[in-house]
Parts: structure tokens; sequence; C-alpha cells
């Protein structure tokens, strides 16, 4: 699992990333969404989520008062499966900080918010957008990519 913390100062806001994970760390991503007050029922389909061990999901929880989101990436059978979930859940953590700021939805706000957010996290998640530096890592989670 690769962890990072991302701070956007402009907006106050704390993403808590978590990249390549898998149902070992069930608990410890479900304590930080506790720690953030996730409600029961979130809670409860975020932890099936995350115990199932199944490749290419994500979540993205966010609490609006504290600014902060939990952001998951399970593992992923492939590079674009990972930008795929990925891009997935930056859209969910992109309409939260919309909602919470009332930020118009096409703004250039939003649009630039998570391109800075892809920016902080590429030099972390690089070689999971590339399925030749996965394999260079032995990064291959698993079952063969359907076609």
């Amino acid at each position: 699992m690769i962890t990072q913390e991302i701070y956007i100062p402009k907006y106050d806001w704390l993403i808590h990333a978590y990249f390549a994970v898998d149902d070992y760390y069930t608990d410890d991503i479900m304590q930080r969404l506790w720690e953030l007050g996730c409600d029961a029922e979130p809670a409860r389909r975020a932890y099936e989520n995350l115990s199932s061990g199944e490749l290419n999901t994500g979540l993205c929880y966010s609490n609006y008062k504290l600014r902060e989101t939990v952001m998951v990436i399970a593992k992923t059978s492939s590079a674009d499966e990972f930008l795929n979930s990925l891009l997935h859940e930056l859209t969910h953590f992109q309409s939260h900080v919309q909602k919470a700021y009332e930020l118009e939805k096409t703004g250039e706000d939003v649009a630039y918010l998570v391109g800075d957010v892809v920016m902080l996290m590429y030099p972390k998640i690089q070689h999971l957008l590339c399925d030749c530096c996965r394999a260079k890592k032995h990064i291959g989670y698993g079952r063969e990519r359907e076609r």
C-alpha cells in the first residue's frame, strides 16, 4: 500500500490517500473513516468494499466540516484500470469540495483543483500508471486483464 497526505491550502482541505490497497489494510482505513466521523451506513459499505479484496475498486469519503477526505484506490489489474479508478474517485472528491465551497460545476477553480491534486499525487503513483513499470516493480496484481 502507498499512502499520501495531500494538503490543499486554497481550500484548507486534507486528503488521506491510499493506493494499491488490498484487504489487509481494511482495519487501518476503517479507523481513519471513523476518525472522520463516517456514519454507520457509509462505513458498512466501505468495510464491505475494502474487505472484499476485489481489484479495480475504490472509495472516497469526505467530512465537509473537517475539510478532510479519505480516498482509496484498491489494487488494480492494469495501469488503465488504475487510472480509471483514480479518475472516478477524484470526481467524487471534486464534487465534495465543490459542494462545500459552492463552486461552479464548470468553473476554472474546480478544474484546477483536480489538476493540482494529480500533480501532487504523481510522484507517488507514477509507476502505477504504466504496465511496463508495474511489471518491473512486480506489481502484477493477480488476475490477467480481460480483453
